[in-house]
């Protein structure tokens, strides 16, 4: 198991501070992991029950209802009925959330989103809130804004070398794959080269062609958009 202490301890340290807890960063750095697996665990082992715990993975098929945030409201508050109970809420992949039209207000121009579901959960006093997202709708300065200073980023980098060092047995061999192929956690469970290769590529362009274009809004400009990236790579490897 890649221990994340780190970003683990920010967890710890937020842990019921009456903010939500957002958690950010690239596709496939490992946020996921952070949160429903290295923290969860933190919580059981202090005391905490499974039931206080509620989890839902909004880019898992049978949770699609929920990315509707009234939905989600309305799952979150029923799973956590006991007002004598401290419940833990993790929510993967918040970014998913549909913006819907306000049912009660016609040809109203404030539409509902998840923020407006994080903001009222936030009063509950027995609930502490937690969230992961990616891409160009959870980038850092929009989230927080949307938040209005009430809520607390940790963002995640890939694995540093010291986090998959303790992988190898043979430390030189570590360095060079780490120099290669870089710090994204599902790296280190493929074997070929090859699979390595194509992983990043495939992630290259998730994250930095599909993400960007779609934050921008650019439309039919993909080949000029890649043929830039690559001219800066160039520039970046000569003058660097």
């Amino acid at each position: 198991m890649i221990k994340r202490d780190y970003y683990l301890e920010q967890l710890i340290r937020k842990k019921d501070n009456g903010r939500v807890k957002i958690i950010t960063g690239i596709r496939r750095c490992g946020k996921s992991y952070l949160l429903f697996k290295l923290y969860r665990e933190y919580l059981l082992s202090q005391g905490i029950k499974e039931n206080q715990t509620i989890s839902i993975a909004l880019d898992e098929i049978e949770n699609i209802e929920y990315r509707n945030p009234f939905k989600l409201n309305e799952y979150i508050k029923d799973k956590a009925k006991n007002k004598n109970k401290k419940y833990y809420i993790f929510i993967d992949e918040i970014q998913l959330s549909e913006t819907v039209k306000n049912p009660y207000i016609e040809n109203s121009e404030n539409n509902i989103t998840f923020v407006d579901v994080l903001l009222g959960l936030m009063k509950i006093e027995n609930l502490d809130i937690y969230v992961t997202g990616s891409n160009s709708k959870m980038l850092s300065g929009d989230i927080l804004t949307q938040f209005r200073d009430r809520g607390d980023e940790i963002h995640v980098n890939p694995l540093s070398f010291s986090e998959i060092y303790d992988l190898y047995e043979d430390k030189v061999q570590a360095f060079q794959d780490y120099a290669i192929y870089g710090g994204m956690p599902y790296i280190f469970s493929l074997e070929s080269d090859e699979e390595k290769s194509k992983y990043l590529k495939d992630l290259f362009y998730e994250t930095y062609l599909k993400d960007i274009l779609e934050r921008h809004k650019i439309q039919n400009e993909k080949e000029i958009f890649e043929t830039l990236l690559d001219f800066c790579i160039i520039c970046h490897r000569i003058f660097n």
